[in-house]
């Protein structure tokens, strides 16, 4: 019986060793969800000359015969949304470069987006709600209107257009926008047109109430009978929300054709810009359309022009953080002298901190932006991150937990998680992961920091589970494999952990975790006699 039980208590070390050893892993989980924070690199915005088109017989579009009755906004909503779709274009090398909004106006494929969308792109998909197309071609566009019509090319669906209006919409008429701004797809604003002005380079535009955020450039903008009557195209934010829609005519007036390929047509348009007097009105038409290393000289000029213009410095700071200039955190400082209470300022001065691996500054730019606006959305989160990211557990968790309960989010909860586990508060950690995950069913991190939490308070079964969903999530994720074989091994199942680890040693690149799992699994048949 002695015997029994000193093996026993060998079995239960050993087996307790190597649950500690898959828990140690959750510093680098928080690694692997800072990185994932990072933005993509710039892309290569080369064009090439543009060929010519021969023009075919167009298309017929969905026009509205009589007038409507107008219908509630949630109608609308569904009725449209298999409409609308999310571009997003790559570059040369395949790398992200941006999205932006679109809608069909046939049912063979055929959409309508901005052209500065497109600006730099090699390559480009439309999602819909039945899935992802390449985008083939372009088959028209109006330049000075800002408008492109562009082709799925043979996909065997059809697909269902939107009704254009016949006239133009009245002052003070209630209409709606559906698109995807910064790639959130199908978000709805409602507004009312606001006025209907000449706007050079443009002939008459729409202004609208509706924001006009990056991404929702190319959005459909509807009346209440689900007519378009123009296109969400760019927006001027200095003073108060300004945004502007192409009118619906317009796009009437695009052509089907034989249509050109992405990278031989010629995306870049300097008119509206060349239009405007004023360099911070010119870099901020570029700043909407996500193309800061352009916007950057007028910016620059801006603040020669006036050298107490805050906003400028704020913008140009926001230009070089995103190019990686290191010259972006001068420039955050000097809004902040010129407005100290510029909470915005503050925050991006952060997180330019945090990019340049600066914590502690970081800590202090994100607790100055919090003193100002003490429910700053993004300033709570990021702190509580930086905090994390410091092994400061004890001062994340107040931060985090407030950020979940103003601004339920998964990154604020499953951050919380990250703090609970790295002061062995497991069972906490365990309901914030899963709090992440009600709010994302796919949110893989959490999966994996679940999965170890678990691990931690020896509920083998359910850590196994978490992460075997984890699998599902990313197959080829060699962390997880690693994982799952840490936990199957401290279950005493041989058989699942050498699985794991066959499935480890197909990446490259992955030896140090190659080396430890080997290393558990063969200490733990030397210690039962397996040969």
């Amino acid at each position: 019986m002695g015997i029994y039980k000193k093996e026993y208590a060998d079995a239960q070390r050993k087996r307790n060793t190597i649950i500690a050893t898959a828990v140690a892993a959750l510093v680098i989980i928080i690694v692997i969800s800072y990185n994932l924070l990072k933005k993509s690199p710039e892309a290569d915005t080369t064009v090439t000359p543009p060929k010519s088109t021969i023009g075919k017989p167009p298309t017929k579009m969905a026009d509205s015969a009589k007038p409507k009755k107008t219908k509630d906004l949630p109608t609308i909503i569904n009725e449209t949304k298999p409409s609308v779709v999310l571009i997003r274009t790559f570059s040369r090398d395949g790398k992200p470069i941006g999205t932006g909004s679109g809608f069909f106006i046939t049912d063979t494929g055929d959409i309508i987006s901005n052209r500065h969308v497109f600006q730099g792109a090699h390559k480009a998909e439309a999602e819909t709600t039945e899935g992802k197309f390449p985008i083939s071609k372009v088959q028209d566009q109006d330049p000075a209107n800002d408008l492109l019509r562009l082709t799925l090319g043979r996909t065997g669906r059809q697909f269902k257009p939107l009704t254009m209006s016949k006239s133009m919409p009245e002052v003070g008429e209630k209409i709606m926008v559906i698109g995807n701004p910064l790639g959130l797809d199908y978000t709805v604003s409602d507004g009312i047109v606001s006025a209907k002005r000449k706007f050079p380079p443009f002939g008459t535009v729409i202004q609208i109430t509706c924001p006009i955020s990056p991404g929702s450039s190319g959005s459909p903008v509807m009346n209440m009978r689900g007519e378009v009557i123009g296109v969400a195209a760019f927006q001027m934010v200095q003073g108060q929300n300004l945004n502007f829609a192409i009118p619906v005519s317009y796009v009437k007036a695009l052509k089907a054709g034989e249509g050109v390929e992405i990278t031989a047509t010629d995306f870049v348009s300097t008119r509206l810009i060349e239009a405007l007097e004023d360099p911070f009105d010119q870099g901020e038409i570029l700043f909407s359309r996500d193309q800061y290393e352009g916007a950057i000289p007028y910016f620059k000029k801006a603040v020669e022009k006036n050298p107490f213009h805050a906003e400028a410095y704020y913008y140009l700071g926001f230009c070089y953080k995103e190019t990686g200039a290191t010259d972006a955190v001068d420039a955050f400082k000097k809004a902040i002298e010129i407005k100290p209470d510029y909470v915005e300022a503050y925050y991006q001065l952060g997180v330019t901190y945090n990019r340049l691996n600066m914590k502690k500054e970081a800590i202090e730019a994100f607790k100055n932006a919090l003193k100002i606006n003490p429910d700053h959305e993004d300033a709570l989160l990021n702190l509580g991150i930086a905090y994390c990211i410091d092994k400061n557990f004890r001062s994340a968790t107040p931060v985090l937990k407030r950020s979940g309960e103003i601004f339920p989010n998964k990154k604020a909860y499953y951050y919380l998680g990250v703090s609970y586990a790295g002061q062995t508060l497991h069972d906490r950690a365990i309901y914030a992961f899963k709090q992440a995950i009600e709010i994302d069913a796919e949110y893989l991190e959490a999966y994996i920091a679940l999965g170890a939490s678990y691990g931690a308070v020896e509920n083998l079964i359910q850590g196994i589970k978490a992460l075997n969903q984890a699998v599902v999530l990313d197959p080829q994720n060699p962390f997880v494999h690693y994982l799952l074989g840490a936990l199957h091994l401290a279950n005493f199942d041989l058989q699942s952990a050498e699985r794991e680890y066959r499935l480890l040693v197909q990446y490259k690149g992955e030896s140090e975790l190659q080396n430890r799992l080997k290393d558990a699994i063969s200490q733990y048949k030397l210690d039962r006699g397996i040969r």
